[in-house]
């Protein structure tokens, strides 16, 4: 039983949405456990500086787990993309050229590339800090 275009069109955009608002919780989530982090170095700082290079040592690990969820997760957004940009140059969609939402969505910057980004300069400098922070024993210098 063939589903009517307009239908098909629905359940994409349901699609995009819904893995859209997956990204969106998991950089929440990652943003809300370096909050966490940047809490536990100033406990940490205060009160037992030899092992506060475990801090930014523990968030190379959540940045590369964060890193790793979110390319797990690129296909259903790439997919979605795909696919609602086939749907609108379909000619029985007939949507108008300016009115199309999934044609020009990748143009710009992506997400997936500002994230590889941030997620490599992350990495680059909590490695910087945990080895300046075991090297001085946690006395910055």
């Amino acid at each position: 039983m063939p589903i009517p275009i307009e239908d098909r069109y629905k359940i994409i955009f349901d699609n995009y949405k819904f893995a859209s608002e997956y990204r969106i919780r998991l950089i929440t989530g990652w943003a809300a456990i370096y909050a966490g982090l940047a809490a536990a170095f100033a406990w940490f700082y205060q009160n037992s500086r030899a092992i506060i290079w475990i801090v930014p040592a523990i968030a190379i690990g959540i940045t590369i787990l964060m890193w790793i969820a979110d390319r797990r997760h690129r296909p259903a957004i790439g997919r979605s993309k795909t696919v609602g940009a086939n749907i609108e140059k379909d000619q029985s969609a007939q949507i108008p050229q300016d009115q199309r939402y999934f044609a020009d969505i990748e143009s710009g910057i992506s997400h997936s590339w500002a994230i590889d980004v941030f997620a490599a300069l992350s990495l680059i400098l909590l490695g910087i800090a945990t080895c300046i922070l075991i090297c001085y024993r946690g006395e910055l210098p």
